[in-house]
C-alpha cells in the first residue's frame, strides 16, 4: 500500500511542480521547496529502508543534475527564458525540485538498464516543459534533442554506477 501511495504522491508532486510556475504566485520558490522537501521527507521516513544512503544519493543527484542542467543551458542546447546572467544562468527552482525527487526513484528500480528509462523520461520531460513554455530548445531541434538524450544516457549510467559503488562499499548489510 505504501508503494501505491508513494507513486501517487510522486506524480502529484511532479504535477504540482510544473503547475505552480504557471500560476505566477507570490513566494513561488517557497511553495516549490515545500512540495519537493515534503515529498522527500515522506519518502525518507515512510518508504526508504536506507534513509542515510537515500539522503546522500539525493544530494549527489541534485548537485550533479543541476550542474549539468546549467552547463547544457549555458552551452546553448536549451534555455529557460529566465534572466540571463553574463557567465552563468542557474536552472529554475522547479528544475531543482524535480532533481530532488525523480532520479532516486529510477535508481531504486530493479532493472539492469535503469539509466535508459531515466534518460528517456528526462528528454521527454524537456519536450513537455517546452510545450508548457517553461523552457526552450534551440535549433536545430532534433539534433539538440538527440544530443541531449545521448548525453543523459551516458551521464545517468555513470551516476548510477557511482551510487551503486557507494551503496556497496558503505551501506552493505553487516555480516
Amino acid at each position: 500500500m505504501l508503494k501505491v501511495i508513494n507513486i501517487v504522491l510522486l506524480l502529484l508532486t511532479c504535477l504540482g511542480t510544473v503547475t505552480i510556475p504557471q500560476l505566477h504566485l507570490d513566494y513561488e520558490v517557497f511553495y516549490l521547496n515545500f512540495l519537493g522537501l515534503g515529498y522527500l521527507g515522506f519518502y525518507i521516513f515512510f518508504i526508504s529502508n536506507k534513509s542515510l544512503f537515500d539522503l546522500i544519493a539525493t544530494a549527489f543527484l541534485l548537485f550533479i543534475g543541476l550542474m549539468f542542467d546549467s552547463i547544457l543551458s549555458n552551452y546553448g542546447l536549451y534555455f529557460y527564458g529566465l534572466i540571463d546572467f553574463p557567465y552563468f544562468t542557474p536552472p529554475p527552482s522547479w528544475s531543482a525540485v524535480l532533481w530532488l525527487i525523480v532520479p532516486l526513484q529510477f535508481y531504486k528500480m530493479n532493472l539492469k538498464f535503469k539509466f535508459l528509462p531515466a534518460a528517456l523520461l528526462h528528454v521527454l520531460g524537456i519536450v513537455f516543459f517546452e510545450r508548457l513554455d517553461l523552457m526552450f530548445i534551440e535549433q536545430p531541434y532534433e539534433y539538440n534533442l538527440v544530443s541531449t538524450l545521448i548525453m543523459w544516457i551516458i551521464l545517468y549510467r555513470v551516476i548510477f554506477k557511482i551510487l551503486e559503488e557507494i551503496e556497496a562499499r558503505f551501506f552493505r548489510p553487516l555480516k
